[in-house]
């Protein structure tokens, strides 16, 4: 079994992988990144949730 070290690198290292995608795909567009979250966003009010985080960390960068 895998430690939590080992996970996590293993997981960063896909995402990375995703956002590099993810940026060459649609760079034109404006991308913003969140946190991952410790649970998985299903349903209106985690995607709310979602929105409010992304919100605060616009109002931030001004």
């Amino acid at each position: 079994m895998k430690s939590d070290s080992e996970f996590l690198a293993s997981k960063l290292k896909q995402q990375k992988k995703y956002l590099q995608y993810i940026y060459e795909r649609f760079g034109g567009l404006e991308i913003r990144e969140v946190q991952e979250f410790a649970y998985e966003i299903k349903g209106l009010e985690r995607l709310k949730e979602v929105g409010r985080t992304l919100r605060l960390n616009r109002m931030a960068r001004y």
